[in-house]
């Protein structure tokens, strides 16, 4: 994270940033297409959206390491836009974890094991469809909020750009020009 004067963020950063927000777009379309046209269709695009979403996961989880490894380096000046942001963040990466945990949860209740990128990940515990089913509207909500509070973030970001004229979207832009 970094303030306003500051400069752009670093390149995995920015890979890491831009990877996840399209893992979750692709997520988010596959589950709501998942239920739609024929059974092998709908299949298949439950297990791309299976495998998806625990990359995605994993890339969180190396967005949280290096983020945490980079918190230490920037002294930050606290402001209210600085709790704000603080807080959005602090929900935008507990969902991104909620929410691929919830599915696997979800599966694994339903007794199935998951198979991603060709390796196994058995079902710790029987299957129980009443718990499956309230984890699935947990999953389903989560992702609602997710993707809404995302919505949330990128507007903010683009209010930056266009309203009040900082670098605040460009510091986070792939090829914007760096100082």
């Amino acid at each position: 994270m970094t303030t306003p004067s500051s400069p752009a963020y670093d390149r995995l950063s920015i890979a890491l940033h831009w990877t996840v927000a399209i893992g979750i777009v692709g997520c988010y379309g596959l589950g709501l297409a998942q239920d739609e046209g024929p059974r092998a269709m709908r299949q298949g695009l439950q297990n791309l959206h299976i495998s998806l979403g625990i990359v995605v996961l994993g890339l969180v989880a190396l967005r949280l390491a290096w983020r945490a490894g980079r918190w230490a380096l920037s002294p930050r000046s606290v402001t209210t836009d600085t709790w704000a942001a603080r807080l959005a963040h602090a929900g935008l990466y507990a969902l991104m974890v909620a929410v691929p945990l919830l599915g696997l949860f979800m599966l694994w209740t339903r007794g199935l094991d998951v198979s991603v990128l060709g390796m196994s990940l058995p079902s710790p515990w029987p299957a129980d469809r009443a718990l499956a089913k309230v984890i699935s509207g947990l999953h389903e909500a989560a992702a609602h909020g997710l993707v809404l509070l995302a919505g949330l973030h990128a507007a903010a970001a683009l209010g930056h750009h266009y309203l009040l004229r900082d670098d605040v979207l460009g510091r986070m832009l792939p090829l914007a020009r760096r100082s």
